[in-house]
């Protein structure tokens, strides 16, 4: 069981790297090589994103300590390294790389969060005994995230290119009206998937 536990950060943080790479690979195209102090931002986003996802089954009591504080903290902790490593995306290529990419480094901050709070809450609720889990639970919930995981990509994906169209233009009075109807929509639906 633990196995399979461990197996579920390994996409999130497939996810997290790739982010960073292609950050890497934007910044060094429009200013260079990254400076140290760049990259000292981008060491904070996985110091803050590996205890999220790799501390766990901690074997000495101050070792066990530290997992509850982190434990308690991970949401908040996950929510912080997707700021991160937006926040250093976005404001260090401002208005430099194309709206497009953009949209598509935004989508991978969402997957990347999607499947760690998945993680996170798998390990919660199935390991430790909480709950008996069997090879078909574990495939029905894996088959569960990615059903989610991919409502949620197609929806932000819609979302994100209809404000696209918001900003170039796209603002006559029932346009306008039409938009804020299919972001609730959108809304409305990811709220529901979350609870599925």
């Amino acid at each position: 069981m633990k196995n399979r536990a461990h197996s579920l950060v390994i996409l999130p943080a497939i996810m997290l790297i790739g982010l960073t790479i292609w950050h890497i690979v934007s910044y060094n195209h429009y200013h260079g090589i990254p400076e140290p102090a760049h990259m000292g931002l981008l060491s904070l986003v996985f110091l803050v994103a590996l205890p999220v996802l790799f501390f766990h089954d901690a074997g000495s009591p101050s070792g066990k300590y530290i997992e509850g504080l982190i434990d308690y903290m991970r949401p908040a902790l996950l929510a912080i390294s997707c700021l991160l490593i937006g926040g250093i995306h976005f404001i260090g290529i401002l208005g430099q790389e194309p709206v497009y990419l953009q949209i598509g480094f935004m989508v991978l901050i969402l997957a990347y969060f999607e499947t760690a709070s998945f993680s996170i809450t798998f390990r919660a609720h199935y390991v430790g005994g909480m709950s008996e889990v069997t090879a078909g639970t574990v495939q029905r919930l894996y088959i569960g995230m990615v059903g989610r995981l991919g409502m949620v990509l197609v929806l932000s994906v819609l979302m994100l290119y209809l404000s696209l169209l918001v900003v170039v233009g796209f603002v006559g009075p029932f346009s306008a009206a039409f938009l804020a109807a299919l972001m609730i929509l959108a809304i409305g639906f990811m709220a529901l998937i979350r609870r599925l």
